[in-house]
């Protein structure tokens, strides 16, 4: 009779993988992708599997289990030595594989405090760790180690045996009431050579005598049966088949990972189960007659007379009197417990319960004179063992059911099946016989293949089973008993080579029939690096940077190309890099673009980090940390994915910062670092510019204000001067707009030139980015419609720039100041004319001196462009003089005034004046505020 000894842990039915894996499919295509992969993934695994019998190979070595119930009691350790180690003597003690060792009530469980796990004592677990590795061989390592209050496991492994073993998970499960007694199991499970699975549990069930107790010790294996839930093994084929977090999923809700999964179980521990229906002190009186204590030497003699023969034959007469009494060999025959396939060996001991604490044969002298038990038990199973049990059961159930079914049936109904050739129903039938296995049966229904080799190669032998009577410090005798088993190991090397033919072989027959592209990288973007990594070199603040990529059909089908959306993010691509094919997709609304044999598109990404706040977290980063990098995921359906890496090294901007911050007196560089190209229309060049010689220069405001407050008044002169000498009916800019050159950053306005005027703002962003000088020479040489583009191309950098700043040129704390101040200035008219206000808000900027020149340097240049713009209008030059200067006033306060802002994220509403308010004092003259 054969059963397989290892089953495929992803070995589920197709129907499965509609569902798996991941999270729920956002449409059917993608649900079929993905059944796809996983399809492919599991035809790869089962052709390994296929030759199994390449890689695998048999393994056997000796486990030795120990039970104990060392009742709380101090100094029970010191006795390990004694029987776990060297209580039976093997050839060698080396020769065990793995020595586990189970332990019941390490600690007092009549302590509240200890059975709570409100006081765990670790130095309990130390001193029992000791007395083990000082007992066992030099090389044994301790694998796995599981507490719950009492109950303690501990598995050394050899040094062979160490290599092989591939994971370890343990657990525990709390039964007593509330969970919090000392009652429970600890379980490990161990898998070797990566095929093999063992399961190894320690419990201490219900205690006590009575029919109540019974039940609830088989309530606690019933609890410990299927509660038990080990963690989930990763796939060992997560590198090759690239779904490793769909396949764990799935695998983690998988039988394997409880009770029952395992190719050989093994479950000790103190039981607690008693004898049933046989008075105490008739026991007492029967093994009475086969121990006494000597006092020579301390050791148990069994025996009545001078031949051990006939006292052994005695004692095992005894023990074979008393065995059908025992509970736990009632329940498992009735099936209430253990019923799961579980074995125990020959039970040729005296029972290990009750005695006095410090003999050897003292049987309860306590007032309780509990009857002696073999409650400290080992069992164990096989994988072979539960498959029998469960085919057993379903003939069973098939039986039953054509049992019922016969006596159901009518006389008339039995003469007419009389009648008929299908007689065997009623000759053929032995109700005796059903449910019995029949070997040659279950043979002509196991599988032929190589595997069944393999799969008989595990057999377990119970090499002895028995107690130590002559440990005498607990009021229980301790258990072991040593197990030789063969089982599957895998050859790592075999199985990689293996592994390897058999992905050649599948890719091979992949590559003849799936579709599949070329990428190629203009020779711009790739630069040093890698070939498929897109290089965008230096990225600027609001630069807008673009490389293309080109994608070819190399294959003879159709290829059906799309950027596929991150798991992390959902979003195909960050906010600051851009895709743009150079054609329409296969359906409007679609991603898809589907490429004919030997055809190619054009892909376009664009870089372009346009956000403050994006900006500010690039600048906070370290240098070698702050590059752009992103990898996009170009998907071919049904084909190979192309991981395609944008990279990109941000320059710093002074953008974004505090105005404490921005470039400060002496650090301005010479201006020839910055090339600037001459446009079409010959707006300028670098021979338009003024170069330093020294290359330093001293400010009196932060450098990127100063420069563009000195230099945007200077350009609109002359070309204020310029439209004075133009014809009657031309019509200047500021004619359109009083807020003119800075009306561009906040109105629906068109510069004369738009592209050239984008270009000077970039070169402009760069020329601050670079802290390069910009003199006052600057664009001299431009036509009238070339400086115009050039002072709004300024002017929107200077809004840009000071909108940009996290404090502002009035920072928030400032801001509530100034409001406290105006407050108690509001209450008449004549006190603001007489300006206390002017002097009290210099007075609260003068706290701040780079703060209070860049206000100044501000209020100069909007002061002069007002006053050389209204000059060329001398009949009306008070009233355009006041209109020029509230327009620009009010887009000035609301870029350099920072106020607080409310629960909504909205500037919440002045008590005193509001922005405009505070600035304009500083703008407008007495008379004019009239």
């Amino acid at each position: 009779m054969t059963f397989p000894c290892a089953q495929s842990p992803y070995d589920f039915s197709a129907s499965l993988i509609q569902d798996a894996p991941g999270a729920h499919p956002s449409s059917f295509s993608e649900a079929g992708e993905r059944a796809r992969k996983v399809s492919t993934q599991l035809s790869l695994f089962q052709e390994v599997e296929k030759r199994k019998a390449e890689y695998v190979h048999p393994y056997q070595t000796k486990i030795k289990i120990g039970t104990w119930n060392v009742a709380g009691i101090s100094g029970t350790e010191n006795d390990i030595g004694d029987w776990f180690v060297g209580g039976e003597k093997l050839a060698n003690e080396g020769d065990i594989g793995l020595y586990v060792l189970g332990l019941q009530e390490i600690v007092d469980i009549t302590s509240i405090s200890e059975n709570t796990g409100v006081f765990n004592d670790q130095q309990v677990v130390g001193r029992w760790t000791r007395a083990v590795e000082r007992a066992l061989p030099p090389g044994y390592t301790k694998v796995a180690e599981e507490r719950l209050v009492g109950l303690l496991l501990l598995v050394y492994a050899s040094p062979s045996l160490q290599p092989i073993i591939s994971d370890t998970s343990s657990t525990s499960v709390k039964t007593g009431s509330f969970g919090l007694l000392n009652k429970g199991a600890v379980a490990t499970r161990i898998e070797l050579g990566e095929v093999t699975r063992l399961v190894f549990i320690n419990s201490h069930l219900a205690a006590g005598t009575d029919r109540q107790s019974l039940s609830k010790r088989n309530y606690d294996y019933d609890c410990v049966y299927h509660a038990t839930n080990f963690r989930p093994k990763p796939s060992p084929y997560n590198d090759v088949f690239g779904i490793a977090n769909d396949l764990e999923e799935r695998v983690a809700n998988d039988f394997e990972n409880r009770i029952g999964d395992e190719d050989f179980g093994f479950w000790f521990g103190d039981l607690n189960y008693r004898l049933d229906g046989v008075p105490g002190d008739d026991v007492r009186k029967l093994l009475m007659e086969h121990i006494y204590h000597s006092t020579e030497d301390d050791t148990l003699e069994r025996t009545v007379s001078t031949d051990q023969d006939s006292s052994f034959n005695a004692l095992q007469s005894t023990i074979a009197s008393l065995l059908p009494h025992d509970q736990l060999k009632q329940q498992m025959r009735g099936k209430k417990a253990f019923s799961h396939a579980w074995r125990e060996g020959d039970i040729m001991f005296l029972p290990t319960y009750k005695y006095d604490p410090g003999t050897v044969d003292i049987l309860d002298s306590s007032e309780k004179r509990r009857s002696p038990s073999w409650c400290d038990r080992i069992l164990f199973r096989t994988r072979e063992y539960l498959e029998h049990h469960w085919l057993r059961l379903q003939m069973e159930t098939e039986a039953r059911k054509r049992d019922e079914e016969l006596k159901a049936r009518s006389v008339d109904d039995i003469e007419d099946m009389l009648m008929t050739d299908d007689d065997g129903i009623l000759y053929d039938y032995d109700s005796e016989s059903d449910g019995t296995v029949q070997a040659d049966e279950v043979s002509a229904n196991q599988d032929t293949d190589v595997n069944s080799t393999v799969r008989n190669l595990c057999s377990i032998d119970l090499d002895y089973y028995k107690s130590h009577q002559q440990i005498a410090s607990s009021d229980h005798k301790p258990v072991d008993a040593v197990f030789t088993v063969t089982f599957n190991v895998v050859d790592q090397k075999v199985k990689a080579a293996v592994y390897k033919e058999v992905v050649q072989e599948h890719d091979k027959a992949e590559n003849e029939r799936q579709p599949g592209v070329t990428v190629d990288i203009d020779c711009l973007a790739r630069t040093l690096l890698q070939e498929k990594t897109v290089d965008f070199e230096q990225i600027r603040y609001d630069w807008p940077k673009t490389r293309e990529i080109t994608v070819g059909n190399t294959t003879h089908v159709p290829a059906t190309i799309c950027f596929v959306e991150q798991r992390q993010t959902g979003a195909i691509a960050p906010s600051w890099l851009s895709i743009r094919f150079n054609r329409n997709p296969d359906n409007p609304g679609s991603k898809h673009y589907t490429l004919l044999p030997g055809e190619a598109i054009n892909i376009y990404l664009t870089i372009h980090v346009s956000s403050i706040a994006h900006v500010r977290e690039l600048n906070a980063k370290t240098e070698s940390t702050r590059a752009l990098d992103e990898i996009l995921i170009l998907r071919v359906d049904n084909g190979m994915d192309h991981y395609v890496s944008v990279w990109g090294n941000w320059e710093h901007s002074v953008f974004g910062y505090p105005l404490s911050k921005s470039t400060p007196a002496g650090e301005v560089k010479n201006f020839h670092q910055l090339s600037l190209p001459r446009t079409p229309s010959g707006m300028f060049s670098i021979e338009d510019y003024y170069v330093d010689p020294i290359g330093k220069c001293v400010w009196s405001a932060p450098k990127e204000i100063f420069q563009m407050t000195e230099l945007i008044p200077y350009t609109v002169t002359r070309i204020v001067a310029e439209a004075g000498m133009k014809e009657s009916d031309f019509h200047p800019p500021w004619a359109r707009n009083y807020a003119w050159p800075f009306a561009i950053a906040y109105e629906d306005w068109t510069p004369a030139n738009d592209r050239e005027a984008a270009d000077l703002r970039l070169h402009l962003g760069e020329g601050l980015d670079a802290r390069i000088h910009f003199p006052c020479r600057f664009g001299q040489m431009l036509s009238f419609e070339g400086k115009a583009d050039m002072v709004e191309a300024m002017a929107t950098t200077l809004i840009t720039f000071l909108s940009s700043l996290q404090d502002g040129v009035i920072p928030e704390s400032m801001f509530e100041l100034m409001q406290t101040a105006s407050i108690d200035l509001q209450e008449t008219e004549s006190e603001l004319l007489e300006g206390k206000w002017q002097t009290r808000a210099l007075k609260l900027l003068s706290t701040k001196p780079a703060h209070s020149a860049a206000f100044a340097a501000i209020m100069t240049m909007l002061k002069t462009i007002a006053n050389e713009i209204s000059g060329q209008n001398m009949e009306q030059m008070l009233s355009w003089r006041k209109r020029i200067l509230e327009a620009t006033g009010k887009i000035f306060a609301e870029v350099m005034i920072r106020s607080p802002a409310s629960a909504n994220g909205k500037n919440r509403k002045p008590l005193g004046y509001t922005k405009w308010e505070m600035i304009k004092p500083f703008m407008l003259q007495p008379e004019l505020m009239q």
